[in-house]
């Protein structure tokens, strides 16, 4: 094989390797289900009766899911206070913090 040969073989085995490891959207254990769920059952143990008031959401951030309630009616990247939170860390599962959002 000539050195040309060679060359060529090497550049597409390393952009095969690099596209491998290339990924546009964070890779998660849970899904947002899960992490509601979770999080839902978190708060509840808390602060009894909490979720019975509120639609919840999730969002990923930093290999840690924070769940929270949502109000209806509230235009878009409005945020307010008072909103029951928790976060639960992706890989196992763990709820790292449960509070009262101001």
């Amino acid at each position: 094989m000539n050195s040309v040969a060679r060359l060529i073989l090497l550049v597409l085995y390393v952009s095969t390797v690099f596209s491998f490891g290339a990924s546009d959207a964070p890779k998660t254990h849970m899904t947002k289900q899960e992490a509601i769920a979770v999080g839902m059952q978190a708060i509840e143990t808390r602060f009894p009766g909490a979720t019975k008031n509120w639609s919840f959401d999730a969002t990923f951030d930093d290999g840690v899911w924070g769940v929270a309630g949502i109000l209806p009616h509230r235009p878009p990247g409005l945020r307010g206070g008072g909103m029951p939170t928790a976060e639960i860390r992706d890989k196992d599962g763990a709820v790292l913090k449960v509070y009262f959002a101001r």
